[in-house]
């Protein structure tokens, strides 16, 4: 039996996932499931994983990652006669985190109505719906200002809209009051009209358009936080570009990377050419230095990143305006 499990919505085809992986867990264990790299399996590979006996076990899980996003499409037929063959003690999971070409004939066999979880991302009615049930599920409730200011910082990242509201959750159950527009802005240290994620988001997605209009909205003590944050950002992305290709959330953590950040991060990824990533690093190291000593204005910097940063040869912080 087979799954497909793809979506632009990364949190969606992580909890599909999870779901799944839970169900079969408790019938057939931990050593019956199997996890494999899209990237580095080739058909021969799959072969083995797929035909291999349970374990004192009526079944065994494979789950396959990016199979079809990180292979080239030539290749993607040759995996159909695997799959047609797939004995019924296997059930294999293909999980993609973006969306397959539809014009892949690996997508055509594996995309059956019943056997395929589509992760799209939620409109605005419903992100508030399903934040008013995450709220809910962990006992608390949330004002509708608190919860418009969610939806406006996080319009798309219900990763980030998770962590935030199970931190707001700690605080709520510890002062044993709902979740607020003003515990909300204490916990992520903004103001109504700021978003400082929208920065970050914006060296994630490689948009100039999107930090210019973040940073539009930071007054000019928040500028220098928001700088160290960004370095922080590209050493993640450093981190997850170094590390295996869709690496798991357990190596991820033992990397001292967040999953949800990891996950999103390996998204980013696809946006930068080789050596771009490390360019932009020691762009913004040296740009934080001297911005600290005072040699360079926080905004003409910060506004500078964000015009060089769709140019395909990256920065340099040495041509920046000097106060």
């Amino acid at each position: 039996m087979t799954y497909l499990i793809y979506g632009e919505d990364s949190f969606g085809v992580h909890e599909a996932l999870r779901a799944i992986r839970t169900r079969y867990m408790g019938k057939i264990g931990t050593p019956n499931i199997l996890h494999l790299d899209g990237t580095h399996t080739s058909a021969n590979k799959l072969v083995a994983a797929t035909g291999a006996t349970p374990l004192l076990a009526s079944h065994r899980l494979v789950i396959v990652s990016n199979l079809m996003l990180d292979t080239p499409l030539a290749r993607h037929a040759g995996y159909i006669p695997v799959i047609e063959a797939i004995p019924e003690t296997t059930v294999a999971l293909f999980v993609e985190y973006g969306k397959p070409l539809r014009t892949s004939p690996l997508f055509g066999r594996l995309n059956r109505p019943k056997y395929t979880v589509v992760a799209r991302h939620f409109s605005a009615q419903e992100l508030r719906a399903w934040v008013e049930k995450v709220v809910r599920d962990g006992g608390e409730t949330i004002t509708h200002d608190a919860l418009d200011l969610m939806i406006k910082l996080f319009p798309t990242d219900r990763w980030q809209i998770y962590n935030e509201i199970q931190k707001a959750l700690l605080f709520a159950h510890a002062s044993g009051s709902e979740i607020s527009r003003s515990l909300l802005e204490t916990l992520l240290k903004t103001s109504p009209l700021v978003n400082r994620y929208g920065v970050q988001d914006a060296i994630f997605f490689r948009s100039s358009r999107q930090m210019l209009g973040a940073l539009s909205h930071l007054e000019e003590a928040e500028m220098i936080p928001v700088l160290a944050g960004l370095v922080g950002a590209v050493r993640t992305l450093l981190l997850v570009s170094a590390g295996p290709e869709n690496a798991s959330t357990h190596m991820l953590q033992a990397m001292g990377i967040h999953p949800y950040v990891g996950l999103r991060a390996q998204g980013a990824l696809k946006h930068y050419k080789e050596g771009e990533i490390e360019a932009l690093f020691y762009t913004l190291a040296d740009v934080d230095f001297r911005v600290k000593s005072g040699e360079v204005d926080p905004r003409a910097a910060l506004t500078h990143v964000a015009l060089s940063l769709e140019r395909s040869t990256g920065i340099e912080g040495r041509t920046m305006l000097r106060v």
